[in-house]
């Protein structure tokens, strides 16, 4: 999926005269390559993903659902500790 949810929400907000910037694929590009610099990126069928969240929500649960057509494991983390 490219680009962000609220971009398109945020450019229309604005009239389409402001520019967002979405670094998403700037960040996923730099991911891959430092995975891929490292030997870690997985490749292959059936990929494990993990998902840690830092506040479990049943909402953001359903809202994941609807990304990834499937299922997930959100486990919660608490990052600030």
């Amino acid at each position: 999926m490219s680009g962000s949810i609220i971009k398109k929400q945020i450019e229309r907000y604005y009239n389409f005269e402001v520019e967002v910037v979405d670094s998403a694929n700037i960040v996923a590009s730099s991911v891959k390559a430092y995975l891929q610099e490292n030997n870690l990126l997985r490749t292959g069928p059936n990929p494990q993903y993990k998902f840690y969240i830092s506040d479990y929500t049943d909402y953001f649960e359903k809202i994941s659902k609807m990304f990834f057509e499937e299922k997930i494991h959100l486990e919660e983390l608490n990052f600030w500790k």
